[in-house]
């Protein structure tokens, strides 16, 4: 009973400090409600919460932490403001209602009037966290502040807790490439459906795009700083060729940065050459149609030489089909593409692909791309690749075995020179995994490639003309060069994969 008494003789406290946010000339706050200002409520949202994600690294489940979202809501002393927000948040949301509406937050449904537990999207952080902060992990729970919008939840995913304690709070494997989690969400907007692909740069998935309802492909970059500083220069160079509208090269749709990884969003293409000659059991494709393509690319080479970009990294598995029936075809990946005067790497091209200049480690240019385009042509045509080598030592041999020896100019300058060659310029044979020795001159492109087209054996390799193969890079033909040439200037069939 004394403390009773005590307790209301005590003075009354001195009015509570208004939140800075409402410092202004305005003497009193209006009272808006929280859902027709969904400004002032984040704005409140991201000086209350930015350390909620200190909390358990794991999960949210249930309400556990709507007691700590309220507490927060009485120390602000814009009471008024928040009054509707904190009651309906003191409602909690029933499973079933979850359950019952979860499902149109994906694909399946119309993704038009995708909606959790009544909540439409797209939304603001502010009523993700007040209506559906029991299906964010408390890393989303502070992460979410810093987006203008909220597309897509991913509210029914086994989502990754975000722990403190690990690096990258646990989103990353011990390669340093994102963990994908299917039905998750990527930067509140893309929703993951399915892995594409994986290589040395990450992973590529297939994903439902929220905001602008398309599927895409997404490209996600590892976590390393050697990766992040050419997925800038990938970024530079996609940009550009949007901007140019160059002709058949994947157009990019959005970069983002999402919990450390770099991301693009590309527009989603069909198969790639290799895969359809795999389903093809590797037969190889009419003339016709490789003349279409090797149109398609030529073009993206010209393109890329006026921007001053080498590809790096041309491939039957780097270019798509954007339309299979009239055989239209994209170059995608431009991971290695670098600007001429600016080269980050000296290892560069798949190797079957891989330019005599690059294995014998000299300076490279523009011509290494028209050398793997020569290789792409013939493997496209025969179904198998031109040289196939074990390994750099063996692709020397294959490539010397039809075009002969390097000539002294191109060994003049090689750092590699004693690695494939004696003090006394003997090649230096090695035998393959099979036993097999190969010897300079032993066989010809004619044999390699059996082929009765004369132009486009001349286009690969020609004894009077510019050509693809060719040791010396600056007898290589341009692409400004390839355009005029009779192989791509005869008539190109309107339906090249008629004859498929």
């Amino acid at each position: 009973m004394r403390t009773a008494s005590v307790s209301r003789q005590r003075q009354p406290k001195s009015p509570k400090v208004a939140h800075p946010f409402f410092a202004t000339k305005t003497s009193q706050p209006t009272s808006p409600s929280h859902a027709q200002q969904p400004q002032v409520f984040d704005k409140l949202l991201k000086d209350t919460f930015t350390n909620l994600s200190q909390l358990a690294a794991a999960p949210v489940q249930d309400l556990e932490h709507h007691p700590s979202i309220i507490s927060a809501f009485e120390r602000l002393s814009a009471a008024d403001v928040l009054r509707g927000a904190k009651e309906e948040l003191k409602t909690p949301i029933s499973a079933d209602a979850f359950h019952s509406t979860a499902g149109s937050n994906s694909i399946g449904t119309n993704s038009l009037q995708d909606q959790i537990a009544g909540i439409s999207f797209p939304t603001t952080p502010a009523v993700v966290i007040n209506a559906l902060g029991k299906y964010l992990t408390n890393h989303e729970v502070s992460e979410i502040l810093s987006y203008k919008a909220v597309y897509y939840l991913g509210a029914n995913a086994e989502k990754i807790r975000g722990d403190l304690a690990l690096p990258n709070f646990g989103y990353d494997d011990d390669r340093n490439d994102y963990k994908v989690v299917i039905c998750d969400h990527l930067d509140y907007r893309y929703e993951v459906l399915e892995p594409l692909g994986k290589g040395a740069f990450g992973r590529v998935l297939r994903c439902y795009d929220h905001k602008d309802n398309i599927h895409v492909a997404v490209k996600i970059i590892r976590n390393a700083k050697r990766f992040h500083k050419q997925a800038q220069v990938e970024i530079q160079v996609l940009s550009m060729l949007k901007d140019r509208q160059t002709p058949y090269s994947v157009r990019l749709l959005d970069h983002f940065t999402f919990r450390n990884h770099v991301c693009m969003a590309f527009e989603l293409l069909d198969l790639s050459l290799y895969d359809y000659l795999k389903q093809n059991r590797f037969k190889g494709f009419p003339m016709m149609w490789v003349r279409t393509v090797a149109s398609h690319l030529v073009s993206v080479l010209q393109g890329l030489r006026q921007m001053n970009v080498i590809h790096c990294d041309l491939k039957p598995e780097n270019i798509l089909f954007e339309d299979k029936r009239r055989g239209v075809v994209k170059l995608i990946d431009f991971g290695s593409a670098c600007f001429d005067n600016v080269k980050l790497f000296s290892y560069i091209q798949s190797r079957f692909y891989r330019a005599p200049e690059i294995v014998l480690g000299v300076r490279y240019s523009f011509p290494i791309d028209m050398w793997s385009l020569g290789c792409v042509l013939v493997e496209l045509y025969t179904g198998r690749p031109l040289f196939p080598g074990e390994n750099e030592t063996d692709l020397l041999l294959w490539i010397m075995s039809a075009l002969g020896p390097p000539p002294h100019s191109l060994l003049s300058e090689s750092s590699k020179k004693s690695v494939f060659f004696s003090s006394t310029g003997q090649v230096k044979i090695v035998p393959n995994s099979h036993g097999m020795r190969r010897q300079p001159h032993c066989t010809s492109l004619a044999k390699l490639v059996p082929c009765s087209d004369m132009q486009f054996l001349d286009f690969i390799s020609s004894n009077c003309y510019l050509e693809c193969l060719e040791w010396e890079p600056e007898r290589r033909l341009t692409p400004d060069q390839a355009q005029l040439h009779p192989f791509l200037t005869s008539s190109l069939s309107p339906s090249p994969t008629n004859d498929l």
